[in-house]
């Protein structure tokens, strides 16, 4: 959604998106009517009846303009634009443009195209140009419209399109939820979890805080809002960067608002790092086991998800993937593990993933696409080794 109709709403002192609810039904319900009548229009005249009735019908039932500008730019999404023509347009041009410079006239060069492609003489010009963008016709999605599909789609919209304007996110939830925390993981997201006496609080990275991936990384964020619904109550505060603001704006959002964003796939994808190097400890020497670590490393009020837990002996050293992140991240990621005292705790990089410069460190490995397993494995002995002489 274009920035310049993100609607804004102030609700017990704190902002908050405008959402569309049931009160506005109504002039949904005029949007959907002059709506139905337009399919099979082409874009371009959309545009014009957007403006020529679409508009007038919904502020005859008080909408409010910026909603309705909101919603005009998402219908390309819903009601997706088809090329409909009798031959494909590019060999109608070809074949025209072709008769045309042999200095046949107009209409002898549209027969010729015509009876090349067997298509009617009048389908030839419409057909010629239905790949350009203002040229293609609405068609309408499957099933019926309602009125509170419409907003439901409206709103899930609202809030992709602040998240993915967003430099940072602080997130309330019941406790660090497990499956919540393998989301982010799966999304590659850089996150910070924490817990104390009213839950668990996560401090989500925002795509404007990253200096490459940040469409990559937005899309991911939004994924993770549907995965939020999964974790019972929450609340959450985004600091986003409008152009209308001098300021990142403090944006409420929460398990209550009327967003309902469908849930991601729960699933492990199958080719990650982490099982690249389970498979490859299974022959590995030097004594060490590779396990996946399940449970959460609670230290103080800091919780940490380790992925992978290598053991030998009375020795354990804990692996992390860290997914998109900054060198700024990785710096306070470790600060917070030294000042947690968790022992010993290697963080693993892709390379691939770094947004800025990149940072180095004892208690890094850094990589790029697959995990150099003999770099792992010295990473693995030295961390130990310090974990060994500082006892």
């Amino acid at each position: 959604m274009p920035e310049r109709w993100i609607r804004l709403a102030m609700s017990e002192g704190c902002i908050v998106p405008a959402w569309l609810t049931g009160e506005d039904h109504a002039w949904l319900r005029a949007f959907l009517v002059e709506l139905h009548r337009l399919e099979g229009a082409t874009l371009e005249e959309f545009r014009k009846a957007f403006e020529g009735t679409i508009m007038p019908a919904c502020i005859a039932w008080n909408a409010p303009p910026r909603a309705v500008r909101g919603l005009g730019s998402l219908i390309p999404s819903v009601w997706m634009p088809a090329i409909v023509s009798a031959a494909r347009p590019s060999e109608i041009r070809q074949i025209l443009f072709e008769a045309a410079a042999s200095g046949l006239s107009r209409d002898e060069a549209i027969r010729r195209t015509a009876d090349v492609l067997q298509i009617d003489p009048s389908e030839v010009l419409p057909g010629a140009y239905a790949d350009r963008s203002g040229e293609r016709k609405l068609a309408a999605p499957e099933g019926p419209i309602s009125p509170a599909w419409m907003a439901r789609h409206y709103n899930q919209a609202l809030a992709r399109s602040l998240l993915l304007r967003s430099s940072e996110l602080s997130l309330r939830i019941a406790g660090a939820d497990a499956s919540l925390a393998m989301a982010a993981k799966m999304l590659r997201l850089e996150c910070a979890w924490t817990q104390d006496e009213h839950g668990g609080k996560v401090i989500v990275t925002g795509p404007l805080a990253l200096v490459h991936h940040t469409t990559r990384y937005g899309h991911a964020l939004v994924r993770f809002l549907g995965e939020l619904r999964k974790a019972g109550p929450w609340t959450c505060t985004a600091r986003c960067c409008l152009k209308e603001s001098q300021t990142p704006l403090p944006v409420n959002v929460s398990h209550s608002d009327p967003i309902g964003a469908s849930a991601m796939p729960s699933c492990r994808p199958k080719a990650t790092p982490e099982n690249q190097v389970l498979r490859a400890f299974r022959s590995m020497p030097g004594g060490w086991i590779a396990v996946r670590e399940s449970e959460a490393l609670r230290v103080g009020s800091d919780v940490f998800f380790p992925d992978i837990k290598v053991v030998r002996g009375d020795e354990e050293v804990r692996l992390e993937w860290v997914g998109f992140h900054t060198s700024a991240h990785l710096q306070r990621r470790l600060g917070r593990l030294r000042s947690a005292g968790v022992g010993a705790y290697v963080l693993c990089a892709d390379e691939a993933m770094c947004s800025g410069a990149i940072h180095d460190g004892p208690s890094i490995l850094r990589y790029r696409g697959k995990v150099p397993i003999p770099a792992l494995l010295e990473t693995i002995e030295r961390v130990a080794g310090e974990t060994r002489s500082a006892a």
